[in-house]
C-alpha cells in the first residue's frame, strides 16, 4: 500500500484522466462554441484555466518527483482536497452557464460532458483519499478500527437529524441562500470524513489487526465477498429498479459468487493449488474491477444512499472487496514468486485478467460478426447466382434482441434505459454497432426476413411535424444558363412556397427527376440570408435534419428516396408565412421538370441544341431522346418466371402449388418450354421449371419471412447482364403476398426491366392479378389480368449485338455498360455535367452490386463531396448556423468509418467515460509494478 505514494499515481490519476476530459471538452466546444455567448465563454476560460493550472502544477511535481526518485509528501494529498473540492463544488453551480439548457443535447456527441468532470476528477480524490489513510495510520502505533468505524456511522446519522429537523426551519432570503451553500459545503466535507473514516477502517482492520481477522476471517469473507455482493446485486435489480444499471444477468449473480468462494478458500501452502487459485481469483478479479468503477462516481452519494434506504452502505461494497482481493492476491503472488519466477507469474497474472474481457469482446464480435452478415444479406446483398452465404440464425437472433433491448423505452430511476449496462453497453455500442444504430424499421425488417414476423415496437419516437398539404409553391422562376465551353445547362428553379394555415408547419414533396439531370447545389433563405446546402452523407444530413426539426430550428433538405425520386423538405413555415428557397440542376438537354404539381421548361427548346448521338463516361451511356427514337425497335420472347413463397406463412403444398402453374400453363399465354422457378424464404434458389424442385422446396418451405425484394432484384439483374430475345414474366405464388419483404423498393431496377412496370401474383385457377413493381413499396390490389401484353423495346446500339434494351418512350436513358465493373480509385474533380454522369454510373453500379459496398460505397461519396453533386448516397442540407454545420461534420465522421447499412439515428449517447482508458490505466499500474518497482528503493522516504 505504501506504494501509493510513488508519484507515478499522480501520472495515472491526475495527469492522464484529465488529458482524457480537456480533449473531450475541446472536442465538445468545436461543436457547440458558436452557440456561447460572451458569458459562456468567459465560464469557459476560467474553469478550463483553474484546472489547468491545477493540472499543470501536479503533473509537474510528479515529473520532478520521478526524476528526483522522491516519494509524494503527504502535503500533496491535502492540497488535491483544497484545490478539487471547491472547484468541483463551483463547477456544480456554473454548470448551467458552462454548457447552457439552450444547447441541444444532440449536439454533445461526447456525451455528457457535464458529469464527465466529476468522473474524471474521482480518481485523483480516490488516490488522495489513500494517501490520507495510509499517512494516518504509522506503523510504530496502534490504532482502534472499531472507532473509525463508530465515527463513519455516526455522520449518516447526524445528517439524519439534520434532515428531519434543521432543513424543515430554513428560510428564504439571503440568510437562505448562506444557510443551502453552507450545508452543501459541510455535507461534501462530511462525506469525504465519511469515506476517510470507512477507508481507515478497513485499512486497520485489514492490516493492524490479524488477530482480529484471523479469529473472524471466514465470517468477514463470507459477508464481504458473498453475501453482500449478491444482496446488492438482488436490491439494485428488484428493490431499487436497476438505479445503478441492469445486472440481472444470471451471470453476474453466478461470477458474483465463484468470486466470493474464492476469496473464502484457505491459503494453503502447496504451490500447484496455491497457484491455480491465484489463476482463478485473477480471472474473477476483472469483474470486481468492473462494479467499482460502476459505483466509484456514485461513492459521494454513500450518505444519503444510507439515509434514504439504509442498505445504502452496499455502495461500498465493490471498493470493499477490491480491496480484499487485491490483498489476498499480493499474498498469493508474494508466496508464489518464491517458487516460480517472476516473469512467468506476472505473465500468467496478466493472462488470467484478460480473460473475462478476452470472453465478453469475444462475444461481442461474434454478435458484429452476424450482424454483418445479416445486413450484408439484406441491404448489400449479392445477387449473382447462387451467391448468399448460409446464415446462423439462431445468433443473428440473439443480436437482435441485444440490439432491442438497448433501445427499450423503460427507464429506471436513473435515467438510463432498463437494459441498460454501465460501460458494457457503450462497449457493446462502439464495438457491434460502431458508434451508430440499427433502426427501428431495420430490426423489423431483419426479423421479418429472417423469422418470418416482427413484433418490435419503435421503443422512442422523436417528435416531428407532419408536413401539411396546406404548405404548397406558390411561385417559380427558373434562371437557365447554357454553357458553350462545357455544352451543358445550368438551371436554377428558385422557389416562393406559402404557408396557408394558421399554425406552424413542414413541407415537403416528392419530385422524380428526369433522366440525365442531377442536383448541383441547394440554399434556404434563412433571416433573409442565402444558406446554401451543405452536401453530406445522406445519413448523417437527415439525422441533423430531424434533430434540428425537433428543436423547431431551421433547416432545409434534399435526397434521393428510390431510383430518381428526390425528397425534399423545409422547417419551420410559420403561421401563413412564406420561406424562399432554390435548387440547382445541371443537365445536357432543354427538358421538363415537375416540383410540387408546378411544371416547368429547363432551357430554351432550340433544335441546335438536341443531341443527336450518344455520350459515353467510363462505364455509363446517356442516350438522347432524338438517339433512342431512331434505334431499331424489338419485341423480345417472354418466359414465364414463378416465384414461389417458401416462408413460414406459406401453407399450399407443392402439388398445390404445381396445380396452380398447370391451370395457367394450359391457358398458353406464352409458351411454356423455357420457364425457371426460385424458391424464397430468406433465401433465394433458382431452378429450371423442368428440374426436380418439388424435393428442394419441401427442403426449404416453413422458414423464415417471404424476402421477395432480392428475388425480383436477382432475376431483374441477371436478365439485364446477359441482353437477349428474352425477357421473364415475374410470376408470385404467395398464400400471403402482403407478407413479402422490401427494404428500400425497386425503383433503381427501373432500367433493367424495360417491357413492364409490374409483376403478377398467380391466384387459383391460373388467373393472374398485377402488382406496380416500381412505384410503390407496399403491395396493392391490382387489377385480375386475362391477357399479357407485347411490349416492344428499342435496342442499343443495334439490334445484332445490343448492350441493352431500352423502353419505347419519348424519354432519354442511361445505360450501364457492365453492371460489374468497379471504379477502383477513380477521383472526380469539379462540377461538370460529364462528371455528374460518370457519378451516376458508380451509383447505379452500386446499387447493382451492394455487397462491394466495402470497396465502392466510400469513394462514390468522397465523389460526389468533389463534384459537389448530390448522388443516392450524399444530401444538401441547409442550416441557420455554425453549431449545426459542425454537428453535421461530427455525425459524418461516424456514418463514414463505421458499415454502410448502420443507421445514424437514435444511438444510445455515451454516459460515462469510455473503460478503454480506465483499463489502460490499470494496466499502466500493473506495467509499473512489474517494471519500475524495483527502482522504488532509491526513493527517498
Amino acid at each position: 500500500m505504501k506504494k501509493l505514494f510513488s508519484p507515478y499515481w499522480i501520472i495515472f490519476s491526475v495527469s492522464i484522466p484529465q488529458i482524457v476530459l480537456f480533449s473531450l471538452y475541446l472536442a465538445t466546444y468545436r461543436v457547440i462554441g458558436s452557440l456561447l455567448a460572451e458569458e459562456n465563454l468567459s465560464y469557459w476560460l476560467v474553469y478550463g484555466s483553474i484546472l489547468g493550472v491545477i493540472w499543470l502544477i501536479f503533473s509537474t511535481y510528479a515529473v520532478y518527483s520521478i526524476y528526483c526518485k522522491h516519494q509524494i509528501h503527504p502535503l500533496y494529498a491535502f492540497l488535491v482536497f483544497l484545490f478539487y473540492v471547491p472547484f468541483l463544488y463551483a463547477y456544480m453551480y456554473d454548470s448551467h452557464r458552462i454548457i447552457p439548457w439552450s444547447i441541444p443535447e444532440w449536439m454533445l456527441f461526447q456525451g455528457d460532458v457535464i458529469t464527465y468532470m466529476y468522473t474524471f476528477l474521482m480518481p485523483a480524490l480516490f488516490h488522495a483519499l489513500w494517501m490520507l489513510v495510509l499517512y494516518s495510520v504509522p506503523r510504530n502505533k496502534e490504532h482502534q478500527a472499531l472507532q473509525n468505524f463508530f465515527g463513519a456511522l455516526a455522520i449518516p446519522l447526524i445528517w439524519y437529524l439534520i434532515f428531519v429537523i434543521v432543513f424543515p426551519l430554513m428560510q428564504g432570503g439571503e440568510s437562505g441562500l448562506f444557510a443551502r451553500h453552507f450545508t452543501a459545503v459541510l455535507f461534501i466535507s462530511s462525506t469525504i470524513v465519511f469515506l476517510f473514516l470507512i477507508f481507515r477502517f478497513l485499512y486497520i482492520l485489514s492490516s493492524r489487526y490479524p488477530r482480529i481477522w484471523v479469529d473472524y476471517e471466514i465470517f468477514w469473507r463470507i459477508l464481504i465477498t458473498i453475501i453482500f455482493p449478491l444482496v446488492g446485486l438482488w436490491l439494485n435489480n428488484k428493490s431499487f429498479d436497476f438505479a445503478f444499471g441492469d445486472f440481472s444477468d444470471e451471470i453476474f449473480y453466478i461470477l458474483a459468487f465463484i468470486n466470493g468462494v474464492l476469496l473464502c478458500l484457505p491459503s494453503v501452502q502447496v504451490v500447484f493449488p496455491r497457484y491455480l487459485i491465484f489463476i482463478a481469483r485473477s480471472i474473477t478479479f476483472p469483474y470486481i474491477i468492473y462494479f467499482l468503477l460502476v459505483f466509484l462516481p456514485y461513492l459521494p452519494l454513500s450518505i444519503p444512499a444510507i439515509i434514504a434506504f439504509g442498505t445504502g452502505f452496499l455502495i461500498l461494497t465493490p471498493l470493499a472487496v477490491m480491496i480484499i482481493q487485491s490483498w489476498i492476491l499480493s499474498e498469493d503472488y508474494l508466496f508464489l514468486k518464491r517458487f516460480i519466477g517472476n516473469f512467468w507469474l506476472s505473465a500468467s497474472f496478466v493472462a488470467a485478467l484478460a480473460v473475462l474481457p478476452g470472453i465478453v469482446l469475444y462475444s461481442y464480435q461474434q454478435d458484429k460478426n452476424h450482424l454483418h452478415l445479416a445486413l450484408n444479406h439484406v441491404y448489400e446483398a449479392n445477387y449473382q447466382p447462387n451467391a448468399q452465404k448460409n446464415i446462423k440464425l439462431r445468433r443473428i437472433l440473439r443480436t437482435l434482441d441485444n440490439i432491442k433491448k438497448a433501445k427499450t423505452n423503460g427507464r429506471n430511476n436513473f435515467g438510463f434505459s432498463l437494459n441498460y449496462k454501465p460501460y458494457l453497453s457503450n462497449i457493446y455500442q462502439s464495438w457491434v454497432l460502431e458508434n451508430l444504430t440499427l433502426s427501428d424499421a431495420k430490426i423489423q425488417t431483419l426479423e421479418r426476413v429472417f423469422v418470418g414476423e416482427s413484433n418490435y415496437q419503435s421503443p422512442r419516437s422523436l417528435f416531428l411535424p407532419t408536413p401539411s398539404d396546406s404548405v404548397m409553391i406558390d411561385s417559380v422562376y427558373v434562371d437557365s444558363k447554357f454553357d458553350s465551353l462545357a455544352q451543358s445547362w445550368t438551371s436554377w428553379v428558385h422557389l416562393e412556397i406559402r404557408n396557408q394555415t394558421a399554425a406552424q408547419q413542414e413541407y415537403a414533396c416528392r419530385f422524380d427527376l428526369p433522366v440525365g439531370a442531377w442536383i448541383g447545389n441547394y440554399y434556404l433563405q434563412i433571416e433573409n440570408k442565402k444558406e446554401y446546402g451543405i452536401l453530406a452523407e445522406k445519413k448523417a444530413a437527415v439525422w441533423v435534419y430531424e434533430q434540428i426539426v425537433g428543436q423547431r430550428r431551421d433547416p432545409g433538405i434534399l435526397y434521393y428516396l428510390s431510383g430518381n425520386r428526390v425528397q425534399f423538405r423545409v422547417f419551420p413555415f410559420a403561421p401563413r408565412g412564406t420561406r424562399y428557397t432554390g435548387i440547382e440542376l445541371i443537365h445536357k438537354e432543354p427538358l421538363h421538370f415537375e416540383i410540387g404539381g408546378q411544371k416547368i421548361q429547363l432551357g430554351q427548346t432550340l433544335s441546335k441544341q438536341t443531341l443527336q448521338e450518344s455520350i459515353k463516361a467510363d462505364n455509363i451511356y446517356y442516350i438522347p431522346t432524338a438517339l433512342k427514337n431512331r434505334l431499331p425497335l424489338v419485341k423480345r420472347k417472354p418466359y414465364y418466371h414463378f416465384i414461389v413463397d417458401c416462408s413460414m406463412h406459406q401453407k399450399s403444398s407443392d402439388q398445390v402449388i404445381l396445380g396452380k402453374i398447370q391451370n395457367l400453363l394450359e391457358k398458353k399465354l406464352i409458351a411454356a418450354s423455357e420457364a425457371k422457378i426460385s424458391l424464397v424464404n430468406h433465401q433465394y434458389r433458382a431452378y429450371n421449371f423442368a428440374d426436380n424442385w418439388g424435393r428442394a422446396y419441401r427442403r426449404q418451405r416453413g422458414q423464415g419471412g417471404f424476402f421477395l425484394e432480392y428475388a425480383l432484384k436477382s432475376i431483374l439483374l441477371e436478365n439485364y447482364q446477359q441482353p437477349d430475345d428474352k425477357y421473364p414474366i415475374l410470376v408470385v405464388i404467395s398464400d400471403a403476398l402482403n407478407q413479402a419483404v422490401f427494404t428500400e423498393g425497386m425503383g433503381d431496377f427501373r432500367m433493367t426491366y424495360p417491357e413492364l412496370n409490374n409483376f403478377y401474383s398467380l391466384e387459383n385457377q391460373g388467373v393472374l392479378r398485377e402488382f406496380s413493381l416500381f412505384e410503390e413499396l407496399v403491395i396493392r390490389d391490382a387489377p385480375i389480368v386475362n391477357q399479357l401484353a407485347e411490349p416492344v423495346v428499342r435496342a442499343f446500339p443495334n439490334a445484332r449485338k445490343p448492350i441493352a434494351f431500352l423502353p419505347n418512350n419519348l424519354e432519354p436513358a442511361l445505360v450501364i455498360e457492365n453492371p460489374n465493373h468497379l471504379y477502383k480509385g477513380q477521383s472526380l474533380e469539379g462540377k461538370s455535367w460529364e462528371n455528374a454522369l460518370i457519378l451516376a454510373g458508380m451509383s447505379q453500379c452500386l446499387v447493382f452490386n451492394p455487397y462491394q459496398s466495402e470497396e465502392r460505397w466510400l469513394p462514390t461519396v468522397k465523389n460526389s463531396f468533389r463534384t459537389k453533386i448530390m448522388s443516392p448516397q450524399t444530401s444538401y442540407l441547409s442550416v441557420e448556423n455554425e453549431a449545426q454545420k459542425q454537428a453535421l461534420l461530427e455525425k459524418q465522421k461516424q456514418t463514414l468509418s463505421a458499415k454502410k447499412s448502420l443507421d445514424a439515428g437514435e444511438e444510445t449517447r455515451m454516459s460515462e467515460p469510455s473503460l478503454f482508458w480506465m483499463i489502460f490505466l490499470l494496466l499502466g499500474v500493473f506495467l509499473y509494478r512489474l517494471f519500475i518497482r524495483k527502482n522504488q528503493k532509491t526513493f527517498s522516504a
